[in-house]
């Protein structure tokens, strides 16, 4: 099944997926699995222990994440894997500019960066992380 165009994954239980399309520029560069600075907080956390186990095994994130596009579907941020549809991101947007006191849905705009699956709601374009921002825009008033 696809959804929103975005680029097929053979297991959506597990791998990662995303809208292709351009990066800023240098992106592709730093946002990779052998960034120093990456490996660096890589090290810090390794010798980090304060809990048994980690929430996100590094295993994972090697096999889940493409870093150049985080803002796809992955280990940390699910956009349509588990049965997310289309309808439920209407719905959810539906509630967020019924709800958003601040203004915040009609002033922020869709960048389509990084892998972000976005949809048409009422004639805009509107990314799927809105479900994230929907608890705080609607506990802001």
């Amino acid at each position: 099944m696809s959804y929103f165009g975005i680029v097929p994954n053979e297991n959506p239980a597990v791998d990662p997926s995303y809208v292709p399309g351009e990066l800023p520029p240098g992106a592709a560069e730093y946002l990779r699995p052998a960034n120093p600075r990456l490996l660096e907080l890589r090290a810090r956390y390794a010798a980090f222990r304060p809990f048994r186990r980690p929430q996100w095994p590094v295993v994972s994130f090697e096999h889940e994440l493409e870093l150049a596009y985080f803002r796809g579907d992955n280990a940390y941020s699910w956009q349509v894997r588990g049965g997310i549809t289309e309808m439920q991101y209407v719905l959810t947007a539906y509630y967020v500019q019924t709800a958003d006191r601040l203004g915040l849905f009609d002033r922020l705009t869709e960048d389509h960066l990084f892998g972000s699956y976005s949809f048409d709601f009422n004639g805009r374009r509107v990314e799927s992380c809105w479900t994230r921002y929907s608890k705080s825009i609607s506990s802001s008033g």
